[in-house]
C-alpha cells in the first residue's frame, strides 16, 4: 500500500524539528523502501524523526533529505 497521510500525526515540535508518529498496515520492508514517503515531501524537513508502527515491526526513521524525502533507520 502507498503512504497514507491521514495516518501521520505530529507528536512534538520544537526549534524547527518535528517528531512524527505513523501507523500503517504495510510491512516494515515496504515502508523502508526508497520513495515511500515522497508524497509527504512538503511536510517533512531535514532531521525530522518518524516513529513508525508497521504490521510486523516498530522503528524510528530519520528524514535525511527534505524535498526529495528519503529515510534512514536510526
Amino acid at each position: 500500500m502507498p503512504f497514507e497521510p491521514n495516518d501521520l500525526t505530529v507528536l512534538a515540535y520544537a526549534d524547527g524539528y518535528t517528531l512524527w508518529h505513523y501507523v500503517t498496515d504495510d510491512q516494515a520492508d515496504e515502508v523502508q523502501q526508497s520513495g515511500y514517503f515522497d508524497s509527504a515531501q512538503d511536510v517533512f524537513r531535514n532531521n525530522d524523526r518518524i516513529e513508525i508502527f508497521s504490521t510486523d515491526d516498530s522503528f524510528d526513521a530519520l528524514i535525511t533529505t527534505a524535498g526529495r524525502v528519503r529515510i534512514r533507520i536510526a
